[in-house]
């Protein structure tokens, strides 16, 4: 038996709590294949079914068939239940999101059995089946027998978000499941128009009180939600006075008719109105009545509590009895002290990580050529994906990293990611935090990323995706990047060479990764567990248009280069040479500038916020044409 802490390397990622190697693979030929569901199947049973189903189909091209009587023909049956066990000698872990895996010989068929503690166990087991399968040398499909018992460390993992519609794009929450994500919440505001940065209907702190719930979409999600076993928070924003708090609490009324299986009380940024302590002890009566307690409430604090736990603020709202009951989640990394602070509190739940997942200085950047940084938007007019190459969890607040955090599962037992708010890369992201929170203990982060590479593009392409994202990430050091909430670069331009000199280098190092891309191109669709659509349009084009634009931003002139300070350079020239010698030196520039603008206009036009920065230069030669402009537009500031 091979248990945490061993150093044989395991099978599959996450690392099974207890597995055993069986030291027998079994030949696989998938047109006499079964996958078998109980009788009267759970709609989460029948989704794993066809989940298994779709992967396999995505990967060997082979259908298996799924049903709940085993045809005489199948010689091999993958049999997936929830709390069920047919012959095996391992059980189903008596533990929350458990299951086990195991391999047997019954009457002359051969059998791999996956056995939930509950439907997400089921769903789980099933993804660790299909990670087993792979082809030998021969080209064969081979199942190595590896009997298994995992359970997450982290119970509860989630991923709450801000734009309802991005979460029923196909396989965008089958990328959840992928990384083990058993939790997400409604939140959605119909009258919140598109901006630059932010799709529609974007709604960061709920659902606005008192406003009508869409119930057409409310429905439709939460049926997707639940059909992935997943727990969802219906979540509204509180900051509202007390005479509104009937507005509140008719909000959550309709969430739970709709179905959300808990609530979340937001305070987050905006504030809990003008008497927070009232609002909770209003919402904590209410709470109780309906019997959202424990679990099934969460909470976010005002932002000086949420990243500072010792706050009088909290201390009091830890007195009421509902909300010391409850989930609370603070933007502090998990830490041992913190615990112990909220028990100290009378806090009976351990605190609740919100992991902001936003760039932060010092770090490798999740900035790229056409997406922000902080919160991972698309640049592009037509809102298709940008590429962010796949990062460990470090790139965000509290910067914390995989080994500091191996006893996260001491200290929390909710953690969640935030950002990502054009909703990808999900597989990357959400396949990085999900799958590290697990197994905390044993997850390391090389052995991490290459499994989420073999799920996107397939187990021969890793080394080829690993590439490609080392040499990316240190193309992306040559350039001035967007940062925080902006497309534009810190010095309110765009996107370009930090500096001239390195353009041979820099294109050099763009030849060699627009030959990775076309490799992974080539081959990736043959192996990728994703939907082709999937790949290509969130991946694969993606990638594509960043290499695009990056060769564009480092070949394209700038007058950032040479013109930066013109202003500032006339008037030396005219304190050196006199007015003649600068005003030529403004004529030039003046010449040469208005070409490079217009250049830049047509090459990005495909891009959001461009015109407002080539704005700012023309303004600018406006005001400079000769010194007597520079000094009159000097004497006006």
């Amino acid at each position: 038996m091979v248990v945490m802490g061993a150093e044989e390397k395991a099978p599959v990622f996450p690392v099974p709590k207890v597995w055993t190697d069986l030291e027998r693979v079994w030949d696989v030929d998938l047109e006499k294949t079964f996958i078998l569901l109980p009788s009267e199947a759970t709609p989460q049973e029948r989704y794993a079914a066809e989940r298994l189903q779709k992967l396999v189909s995505n990967r060997f091209k082979k259908t298996v068939a799924v049903g709940e009587v085993v045809p005489e023909a199948a010689t091999m049956v993958w049999f997936l239940g929830t709390g069920i066990q047919r012959g095996v000698s391992v059980a189903a872990p008596e533990k929350f999101n458990g299951f086990s895996l195991d391999f047997v010989t019954e009457a002359e068929k051969l059998w791999a059995v996956v056995s939930g503690h509950d439907s997400s166990g089921t769903i789980y087991g099933s993804d660790v089946l299909f990670d087993l399968l792979e082809k030998n040398e021969e080209g064969k499909i081979v199942l190595p027998n590896v009997r298994i018992q995992d359970y997450p460390t982290i119970p509860w993992r989630g991923r709450p978000h801000s734009v309802m519609q991005q979460q029923l794009l196909p396989g965008q929450l089958d990328a959840y499941i992928f990384g083990r994500i058993n939790f997400s919440d409604f939140r959605d505001n119909p009258a919140q128009p598109a901006t630059l940065t932010m799709d529609a209907r974007k709604s960061s702190m709920g659902c606005p009180p008192g406003k009508p719930i869409d119930e057409v979409l409310a429905k439709k999600l939460l049926a997707e939600y639940h059909r992935r076993g997943m727990f969802v928070y219906g979540t509204v924003s509180c900051n509202i006075s007390e005479n509104e708090y009937d507005k509140l609490l008719k909000t959550y009324d309709e969430l739970i008719r709709l179905g959300c299986d808990g609530v979340w009380i937001s305070m987050d940024d905006t504030g809990g109105g003008s008497n927070p302590v009232k609002l909770a002890q209003t919402v904590a009566e209410y709470l109780r009545k309906m019997g959202m307690t424990g679990h099934r409430m969460a909470f976010t604090p005002p932002p000086a509590e949420y990243q500072n736990i010792d706050k009088p603020l909290n201390w009091d709202l830890a007195k009421i009895e509902t909300f010391r009951d409850g989930i609370w989640f603070f933007t502090r990394v998990p830490r041992r002290e913190d615990r112990e602070l909220t028990e100290k509190m009378g806090l009976t739940q351990k605190p609740g990580w919100w992991y902001n997942y936003c760039e932060v200085p010092g770090v490798d950047p999740k900035a790229g050529f056409i997406h922000s940084s902080a919160i991972l938007t698309s640049q592009r007019k037509n809102n298709r994906p940008s590429y962010m190459n796949l990062l460990p969890i470090t790139p965000g607040w509290g910067a914390p990293t995989f080994e500091k955090i191996r006893d996260a599962g001491e200290n929390t037992s909710h953690v969640l990611l935030w950002a990502l708010c054009g909703g990808w890369p999900a597989e990357y992201a959400l396949g990085m935090f999900g799958q590290w929170a697990w197994n905390p203990e044993q997850c390391e982060w090389e052995d991490l990323r290459d499994a989420i590479y073999d799920y996107v593009w397939g187990p021969s392409q890793v080394p080829v995706i690993r590439e490609f994202d080392e040499k990316y990430a240190t193309l992306k050091t040559f350039y001035v990047l967007p940062k925080l909430w902006s497309f534009r670069t810190p010095d309110n331009s765009l996107v370009r060479l930090k500096e001239v000199a390195n353009r041979p280098r820099v294109l050099a190092l763009l030849e060699e990764l627009d030959a990775l891309a076309a490799e992974l191109e080539k081959t990736a669709f043959a192996e990728t567990a994703l939907d082709e659509a999937r790949l290509r349009d969130f991946y694969l084009e993606p990638m594509l248009a960043n290499l695009r634009f990056a060769r564009k931003m480092a070949t394209l002139e700038y007058p950032d280069y040479d013109f930066a300070r013109f202003e500032a350079k006339a008037l030396e020239i005219r304190d050196r040479e006199g007015d003649a010698a600068a005003n030529r030196f403004l004529a030039e520039v003046c010449v040469k500038i208005p070409p490079m603008l217009e250049r830049l206009s047509a090459e990005l036009a495909e891009l959001k916020d461009i015109e407002p920065v080539l704005d700012t230069w023309r303004k600018r030669l406006a005001k400079g044409q000769t010194c007597a402009d520079l000094l009159r537009a000097a004497e006006k500031k």
